[in-house]
């Protein structure tokens, strides 16, 4: 997820064509160009006419995006949403954490009105949260995803937790989730360890 461009890359003499992709951690580029610079590491990013204007602590360059495109890419440069906001939890949010302790989940809930924690994921408990971020096990993740379908509410976002590079992976997941009944809605970056996908009861 995030924003891509195909666009020109120029950084003093230096000219290419790139594809750049743009999320919450990272500013990459691809193609006559690889660059990978992590957000927390730009000093600056000015919309200029058509250009947007990136200064690293490394290097300085500009990619050609287009005036309106140029303004949107700084902003989310400079203000890219937290986990808490990716996540949906607001002052008024009751979350609900089930299996392994995940420290980006941890430091994203702490503003919530409510934060209770379960190993296992019951109906009782599902319903009376806003959203419940469920840390699936590889050998047990389609059991983990039956059950909190079974046990969702109408108004409760439900976020699967994986850990990247083992399996089910991502597509895997969607599949077993939409098999159980669920909608799939969103993916977000947890760490650099996991990912999420949010889901929604279909019906």
């Amino acid at each position: 997820m995030g924003r891509e461009a195909l666009i020109e890359f120029v950084s003093g003499k230096e000219r290419a064509q790139v594809r750049a992709h743009l999320d919450s951690f990272a500013l990459q580029l691809s193609g006559a160009k690889k660059l990978i610079v992590p957000l927390s590491d730009v000093r600056a990013a000015i919309a200029s006419g058509d250009l947007l204007k990136v200064e690293t602590k490394a290097t300085k360059f500009t990619l050609a995006l287009g005036a309106k495109e140029a303004v949107a890419w700084a902003k989310k440069i400079l203000n890219p949403p937290s986990l808490a906001d990716k996540l949906g939890v607001r002052p008024d949010t009751i979350a609900l954490l089930v299996g392994e302790r995940i420290a980006a989940i941890d430091e994203a809930v702490a503003k919530a009105a409510k934060v209770d924690r379960a190993f296992a994921l019951t109906e009782m408990k599902a319903k009376a949260a806003t959203i419940i971020v469920l840390a699936l096990v590889s050998d047990t993740a389609a059991k983990q995803i039956a059950a909190a379908a079974k046990a969702l509410g109408p108004k409760t976002a439900l976020w699967l937790a994986y850990r990247k590079g083992t399996k089910p992976n991502g597509d895997d997941i969607i599949m077993l989730a939409r098999k159980a009944g669920l909608k799939d809605t969103k993916v977000a970056r947890i760490s650099e360890t996991h990912t999420g996908l949010r889901f929604i009861a279909a019906g």
